[in-house]
């Protein structure tokens, strides 16, 4: 735990804990770059400059160099993450010129991968390619491949090996073959994953639906004819991957509330653990996803938060996002103390037999850091107890907010549940106010002496003791 925050969650929604609306930024869509909208792909900021850099694909068809390509990757930039710019890049035609910013003339991208450690191939990419409209010249085999860039923007095909990671030995460099595994459903995703040291593929599986229709037909608007659940799959070196892994599939519980399926699982580093953003997909009466939490304490095995509460919610009736949602592929970007997440939102005109396409638009909305959920406490008060816990810190710190009177206090255990001497409740300057690195000491001194009272290695509990507060997050440092 020591230097890490540590994001409160429990599998199953508990009296006092609470999954924390999402805010909205006022204006969306925040962008519309091209006709008929982006489909989102990626949104980082750059460490040095500050900007933010995206990365989309835009559903349209066009003619270039003798030949029809479909769906162009696209990229932008913007100081603020509200207002963009299309950069002229000078690297494929469109309409008789250069004058443009495509960075890949066809397909979905899958994995986008930022090594700076790594000179010789900075950004990796795994781009999707399934027919010859939405592949670039030279790719003839469907399939995931692999690409390499010195910037982000210009890339250049590749079969990639990583010496620095791969325990395997390195293929033969060959210009035109796919990753050796299978074509993974349309809603596909590579990342990298730090605490696990390997790269990690969300993948979709599907199987019939009893009563299910393929597609869209009259009187059956948005009918859909396959349950939808995630596989994982790992390598270590963007080549070589594990056999898929089942890890989400909807139950009897979520058919009941008429969830059929997931459309992704978009797993990311948080802190000392992994959040996940399920995309939970079910008819009402057509095609509808948003997006709900899940948590991981090994990377591996998910499970369900917040009592399977919708963490991203769609629009109203009338908005420009009533029917589809879908998290930044990057994950939340923390901006000072807030999370930043980037989303697409949709209309599903051809499931709502209203038009023949989708609407699609980029959102933002924003998060206070840590704020995925809460233990939260009335007048009336209440006390939560850690399991025990190792670390090597000195000074406890948490993220809560209080209010009318309210207090945080905690007191530090043996792991038998007896209160240490100088470090109790009564001992806690209680924390007051509003802050997401609000320290906590007692009288007897900081959550280090309690190491040496009790020897160190040994366990040791915390009770948090709160009214009229919310506790977001706790760690040591």
């Amino acid at each position: 735990m020591a230097d890490q925050r540590q994001a409160v969650f429990v599998r199953e929604c508990e009296r006092g804990h609470v999954v924390r609306p999402i805010e909205r930024v006022p204006g969306q869509p925040g962008v519309q770059l091209d006709s008929p909208g982006p489909v989102l792909a990626y949104v980082l900021r750059d460490a040095q400059t500050g900007r933010f850099r995206l990365w989309y694909r835009s559903r349209v068809k066009y003619e270039a160099n003798g030949r029809t390509y479909s769906d162009p990757n696209l990229y932008a930039e913007s100081a603020d993450g509200l207002h963009w710019e299309r950069l002229n890049l000078g690297l494929y035609e469109w309409e008789g010129s250069k004058d443009n910013n495509i960075i890949l003339p066809a397909g979905d991208l899958r994995g986008l991968i930022h090594e700076p450690q790594d000179t010789a191939a900075p950004w990796k990419a795994v781009w999707e390619h399934n027919n010859p409209a939405r592949s670039p010249d030279g790719i003839t085999r469907e399939g995931y491949h692999v690409y390499t860039s010195p910037d982000g923007i210009r890339w250049q095909h590749s079969y990639l090996s990583v010496p620095h990671r791969a325990r395997r030995p390195a293929l033969p460099e060959a210009n035109n073959s796919p990753v050796p595994i299978p074509r993974l459903g349309d809603t596909g995703h590579v990342r990298w994953d730090a605490l696990l040291g390997t790269y990690v593929c969300d993948a979709k599986g599907t199987i019939p639906r009893e009563g299910g229709n393929a597609v869209p037909t009259a009187g059956t608007p948005g009918g859909d004819g396959n349950h939808r659940f995630r596989l994982q799959m790992e390598s270590d070196d963007l080549i070589h991957w594990s056999r898929p892994r089942m890890v989400t599939f909807p139950d009897r519980r979520d058919l009941e509330a008429g969830t059929i399926g997931f459309y992704g699982l978009l797993g990311t580093n948080y802190e000392s653990m992994w959040i996940g953003y399920l995309r939970a997909h079910r008819l009402d009466p057509w095609k509808r996803v948003d997006v709900q939490l899940v948590t991981s304490r090994d990377g591996r095995t998910w499970s369900r938060a917040c009592d399977r509460g919708v963490f991203l919610p769609l629009g109203p009736e009338g908005s420009w996002e009533p029917d589809y949602s879908e998290v930044n592929h990057a994950g939340p970007l923390l901006v000072d103390d807030e999370l930043w997440f980037f989303y697409r939102g949709s209309i599903l005109e051809q499931h709502r037999r209203t038009g023949p396409d989708l609407q699609k638009g980029l959102g933002l909305a924003k998060l206070r850091r840590d704020g995925f959920a809460s233990l939260s406490a009335g007048a009336e008060g209440g006390s939560v107890t850690t399991r025990p816990l190792t670390f090597g810190g000195q000074r406890l710190l948490v993220n809560a907010a209080t209010c009318d009177g309210g207090e945080v206090r905690a007191e530090v255990l043996t792991h038998d549940g007896q209160a240490i001497a100088g470090l109790s409740a009564a001992d806690c300057r209680a924390v007051i106010g509003d802050s997401t690195v609000a320290p906590l000491r007692w009288s007897g001194g900081e959550i280090g002496e309690a190491r040496a009272l009790a020897g160190d290695g040994q366990p040791l509990r915390l009770r948090f003791h709160l009214r009229s507060a919310d506790l977001y997050a706790f760690w040591v440092a």
